[in-house]
């Protein structure tokens, strides 16, 4: 970078049989002629960043460590290291509001923050996620999500199971070990989680995470990639070796044997069950889409050929005669009939698309996540007929999708990304009113409020109202969706902490009604 026409600073590295450097050269003709001001053999300079022609900052990893952050005070010709807390998340962004105040941003959500003026730096704000991708997600009842993930570091592949309680605002690692691929939780307490460490290993949990029993598959040319449990005692591992592959438990996943050989080249990447006896798998042979289907709990499965020329991702039921498929070329397939015949559904999506994820929490509302270089996610409100699109407000891939119920969900994606939603992805909701209290006052009962609040609104013709709570601090906390003219909203709150709430209602965005009351156990 160039801080006027004559001086700049340039950062690289310099590799040798013997050694590897990394480098700050200065030029003060306008790069006719460079020297080195800078030199060190693990400190990587990611970015440069200079708040006027003297203070100069530049961050970026320290090679097989952790960060590390330069500073300048003299326009560039002499660097020293910065105070930086121990971490091993890259930092990638460095920006100043003044002398003394600067902030530092990188992966995983990470902020860091500085007072004095990037001499000492400290930790703001981190994801509690730090995958490197999120493979898999699942909703178990009204508030309880796991996360399968996979992690990288020290050139050694590793992964993390993730769980919270309280509908995605927190979240806790409870077992890390190989690449998690994909999980199965039968209830809050009983799941089933796919890992690979050199063969695939089923992690068995009975309390809900806090301990894991691992079992393996004695097959080390066999690559898992999805499970599925029918219940406690008989679940399938789905993959490939040279063929795609099915194993099968009925023992809890205590042993597992070869359930079914696939004339497919390319793995089984996705198997669910509508029934105790009726199951789907979905793979690819020769580019074209392939479904297998089971009338009998796996005995025998029986390919039938797409006839559409692309590679499966997901496959999703909302009941046992209506299905989805989504892969690659910009490909969602629906079924009626329970997986006889398939039709493809138009989508907005121009040219290829790579669709990863899918999921409906009602029968009519449902969502998509896009693969790739894609910031935005594709919504349907008629059933999967039609699909619109949604911005995602994030520059990484949002790659699974998991909602609680039509509006309250969560969108997760590469480098541990986890964003929700209270309004079905909508935007142009209301922050905290400064007038709240000059609003139309809306009657909120019983209050306190100890497990379900009543609010009754005012009628209205809008086929869509939501209403909008905060904390006593202004801090929007949820947002609810009330269809057609249902003018008593019943909002379960027997998870929110104690204290005084405020709401509004809103129609397109604007508010007709506000009140408070108080959460008291």
């Amino acid at each position: 970078m160039f801080l006027d026409e004559n001086t700049g600073i340039i950062a690289g590295d310099v590799s040798t049989m013997s050694n590897n450097r990394y480098q700050l050269l200065k030029t003060e003709d306008g790069g006719n002629t460079w020297i080195e001001v800078y030199s060190d053999p693990f400190n990587y300079v990611h970015q440069l960043y200079f708040f006027n022609e003297d203070i100069g900052f530049a961050v970026g990893p320290r090679v097989m460590y952790d960060n590390m952050m330069l500073r300048t005070m003299d326009g560039g010709t002499t660097w020293q290291e910065c105070s930086m807390p121990q971490n091993t998340r890259s930092l990638n962004s460095t920006l100043f509001l003044d002398e003394n105040t600067g902030f530092c941003v990188g992966t995983h959500g990470q902020i860091l923050s500085s007072l004095d003026g990037g001499e000492n730096w400290e930790i703001q704000y981190q994801s509690a996620c730090r995958a490197d991708k999120i493979n898999d997600a699942q909703i178990i009842g009204d508030s309880v999500v796991f996360l399968a993930t996979t992690g990288y570091g020290g050139g050694v592949t590793s992964g993390s199971i993730y769980k919270s309680t309280d509908f995605g605002n927190s979240w806790q690692n409870v077992v890390s070990s190989g690449s998690f691929y994909s999980i199965c939780f039968l209830s809050p307490q009983l799941g089933f989680a796919l890992s690979s460490y050199g063969n695939a290993v089923i992690s068995k949990t009975s309390d809900g995470g806090a301990t894991w029993t691992d079992y393996d598959i004695e097959n080390y040319d066999f690559e898992p990639s999805c499970i599925y449990f029918i219940n406690d005692q008989v679940g399938f591992v789905g993959g490939v070796t040279n063929k795609g592959t099915i194993y099968k438990t009925t023992d809890g996943g205590e042993t597992w044997s070869l359930n079914y050989t696939a004339p497919l080249n390319s793995p089984l990447v996705d198997i669910v069950f509508t029934d105790d006896t009726t199951g789907f798998a979905v793979g690819l042979e020769s580019n074209v889409g392939v479904f297998l289907k089971t009338t009998n709990q796996g005995a025998t499965w029986t390919p039938v050929s797409l006839d559409f020329y692309f590679l499966a991702s997901k496959i999703c039921f909302v009941n046992s005669d209506t299905g989805f498929i989504i892969g690659q070329g910009n490909m969602i397939l629906k079924t009626t009939d329970g997986g006889s015949t398939w039709q493809q559904k138009t989508t907005p999506i121009s040219g290829y698309a790579e669709f990863l994820d899918i999921d409906f929490p009602t029968n009519q509302v449902g969502y998509v996540t896009l693969g790739e270089n894609e910031v935005m996610l594709l919504k349907t409100i008629d059933g999967g007929e039609t699909w619109d699109p949604i911005e995602f407000p994030c520059t990484s891939t949002p790659t699974r999708v998991d909602f609680f119920n039509a509006e309250e969900g969560l969108v997760m994606g590469n480098k541990g990304i986890i964003f929700k939603t209270y309004s079905g992805g909508l935007v142009g909701i209301p922050e905290f009113p400064d007038d709240i209290g000059d609003k139309p006052q809306l009657l909120s009962y019983p209050n306190p409020a100890k497990e379900i609040l009543h609010i009754e609104l005012p009628s209205s013709q809008s086929p869509i109202r939501m209403v909008v709570f905060y904390d006593s601090q202004g801090k929007m906390i949820r947002k609810v969706s009330t269809h057609g003219n249902k003018n008593i909203l019943a909002v379960d709150v027997s998870r929110w902490q104690n204290g005084v709430y405020f709401f509004v209602s809103t129609e397109h965005g604007e508010i007709h009604g506000s009140g408070r009351f108080v959460k008291l156990d």
